[in-house]
């Protein structure tokens, strides 16, 4: 155990992680060294470094420091320990733990063969030749000399170091000697310090195509380091991190990246930063993306982009994907006000994602919805219908306005979609809900290509239950009750026609 902390280590007190940010002595406890603390868990926090009126130091997050004895934290505190020490731990326990009789394990009275646990007991022992290692949460602060049976290097693959107690950055250079076929590694809830760092003395870890740093708290300055220390990283989670545009603007990312995460920041745009333009994978989930899109740069090989759980309520910001995603497959957009989410179901219709589906020419999956060529026919001829209506805009001096506007040249004269002769009352059907108990009957009108746990789902808001606990069925008086039994089959395989008769239950 250590007696002594410093500034930037990294301490386990519990089951929570913290960083010593500040130690002397305080008016509350005179004599006594104090260590001013910032929690990971911010809710173990009580203030923000502040004392007296005097800030003592700094926290990232509002009210996540607090103040502790050095005499309390020694008898709380979680000894730290290396990464050769955990891996003998967790991988290396010995064969006494086992019954000494090879054919003699007993539970609950019958006898069972133990070759099979001191086998896989002594596989795991040889932890130099495991190809998969975890050691997450296992307090780690140093990767240390192994000098181990005169072993100095491992032979795996994917590393898992998460949540330990790692602060030195320059610690994570040694992985270029002591695991030369590492792949795949989690850093994720560790925290960094560059300071004192010798940036004249940058071992590179080439071997390494996937990183994991999520939840580091990393600054625009240690995650240029990192991305010098990793420079043939394919894949690079940076969730977590409270990240603006401004940090990674101009850094330089790996040019073999192809998958980028950054969810879970404070991004306000699409990254303009031109090293990323050869991503196949763009995550921007839960960020604060709100306004049409300034990135002048064109995404030429993005495949797949989530952007769901932002603050988009502009209809432009839609039609700007297709400029800037030209070839994209894949988005997942639901949780934004422009949208809401297609699991709510808390409309009448699907109108809203017809929209999507229409803006959006080239996507084939949106918010897990596959997009069937019928389905783009008939969400392209709704969504024409309302821009004839006056109803919907379109920029006319788009691309994707000039395919629609000669596609659909012919577009029926603007009618209610109610009418019985609508270009659309062959798709859309009328049901009549009604609750088996008799106390709730409703309509909802609904696309007949959407699936029966859509159905479930319109259902279950408008009631407000849960969908799992929904049950339908159509009576027959012929043949009793016929279950719609299975989630993902269309409604008009079941023949269902407009203005039938659905029951529910809640099971």
């Amino acid at each position: 155990m250590m007696n002594n902390y410093k500034i930037g280590d990294r301490v386990q007190i519990g089951a929570d992680l913290c960083t010593i940010k500040y130690s002397g002595e305080i008016d509350k406890w005179p004599g006594s060294i104090t260590y001013g603390l910032e929690w990971d868990n911010p809710t173990r926090g009580k203030h923000s470094g502040s004392y007296n009126g005097h800030q003592l130091f700094h926290t990232s997050v509002a009210g996540s420091g607090s103040f502790i004895k050095r005499t309390v934290l020694l008898k709380k505190s979680v000894p730290n320990k290396t990464m050769w020490e955990a891996l003998q731990e967790v991988y290396g326990t010995s064969n006494e733990s086992i019954s000494e009789d090879n054919t003699d394990i007993t539970f609950n009275k019958k006898h069972v063969e133990s070759f099979g646990f001191q086998r896989l007991n002594n596989m795991n022992s040889d932890y130099w030749k495991l190809k998969i290692i975890s050691l997450n949460k296992k307090n780690i602060s140093k990767i240390s000399d192994p000098n181990i049976d005169g072993k100095v290097t491992l032979d795996v693959k994917c590393l898992d170091l998460g949540f330990n107690c790692f602060s030195d950055i320059s610690e994570l250079t040694k992985f270029a000697e002591c695991c030369p076929d590492l792949q795949e590694l989690n850093l994720s809830g560790n925290r960094f310090s560059i300071n004192n760092y010798d940036h004249s003395k940058i071992v590179t870890v080439t071997q390494v195509k996937r990183l994991f740093i999520a939840s580091c708290n990393i600054g625009k300055d240690s995650l240029s380091l990192v991305l010098k220390l990793f420079p043939n990283l394919e894949f690079l989670d940076l969730s977590l991190n409270r990240l603006t545009d401004d940090d990674i603007t101009d850094m330089p990312f790996p040019k073999n990246l192809k998958e980028l995460i950054l969810s879970d920041n404070k991004f306000k745009n699409v990254p303009t930063n031109k090293s990323l333009l050869r991503l196949q994978y763009l995550d921007l989930s839960f960020n604060l993306i709100e306004l049409p899109l300034k990135s002048y740069n064109i995404f030429k090989t993005l495949l797949t982009l989530d952007i769901s759980n932002n603050k988009i309520s502009s209809w432009a910001v839609i039609d700007q994907i297709n400029i800037i995603f030209p070839v994209l497959n894949t988005i997942k957009i639901n949780k934004n006000p422009i949208v809401g989410s297609l699991e709510e179901q808390d409309r009448d219709d699907d109108t809203t994602y017809y929209q999507v589906i229409a803006r959006l020419g080239k996507i084939k999956h949106i918010d897990g919805l596959f997009i069937s060529g019928e389905l783009r026919e008939t969400a392209e001829s709704y969504f024409m219908f309302n821009i004839y209506k006056k109803s919907y805009v379109m920029g006319t001096n788009l691309e994707r306005w000039d395919y629609l506007s000669v596609h659909y040249q012919n577009q029926p004269k603007p009618r209610l979609i109610s009418s019985s002769n609508t270009f659309l009352s062959d798709s859309i059907l009328r049901l009549n809900i009604r609750d088996v108990t008799g106390s709730q009957n409703f309509t909802v009108y609904m696309l007949d290509i959407r699936s029966v746990r859509v159905l479930k789902g319109k259902i279950a808001s408008l009631t407000h239950s849960c969908i799992l606990s929904i049950k339908l069925y159509l009576s027959d008086s012929l043949n009793g009750k016929q279950y719609l039994d299975k989630d993902f089959v269309r409604i008009k395989d079941y023949y269902i026609t407009s203005g039938c008769d659905i029951y529910y239950e809640q099971i």
